[in-house]
């Protein structure tokens, strides 16, 4: 006789089909929760404030370095080595940051004019613009 086993994400709060498992922690403590699409862009939109001008905890005696910062210090070094490499997995892997920590940060900074999104095919390419070099530098 055959068995067949199905693993099924069940959102916890709803309880009806999760679409995917969400890992944070708060206070010290490391929860995960299973969420469906709705529920996990609430909990996304509920932190985003948060998460914008939050550091991240680096390991035990160093200093905490926030989001922004991180970011910024990899634009700044690309831009430094070759400006055309400014493209948004290039950002992501040189900041070390989460895809979703990068769209908080870059919003604002593309808000205020520090830099430009190009038109690029699939990853989108950033570029630093002359009046935002400098303003970058002091954000560093």
């Amino acid at each position: 006789m055959a068995t067949k086993i199905t693993k099924a994400l069940i959102d916890d709060l709803e309880g009806g089909k999760a679409s995917k498992r969400v890992e944070f922690s708060f206070d010290g403590v490391d929860y995960e929760i299973d969420l469906n699409a709705k529920n996990d862009k609430n909990f996304r939109d509920a932190l985003e404030p948060y998460i914008r001008h939050a550091r991240i905890r680096q390991s035990s005696g160093s200093q905490s370095i926030s989001v922004r910062t991180l970011i910024v210090r990899a634009i700044l070094d690309l831009h430094r080595d070759d400006p055309g490499s400014l493209y948004r997995s290039h950002i992501i892997e040189k900041a070390g940051v989460s895809f979703n920590a990068f769209e908080v940060v870059i919003n604002p900074l593309l808000n205020q004019g520090l830099i430009e999104r190009i038109q690029s095919q699939g990853d989108p390419r950033y570029a630093v613009t002359t009046w935002g070099e400098s303003k970058l530098k002091m954000l560093r």
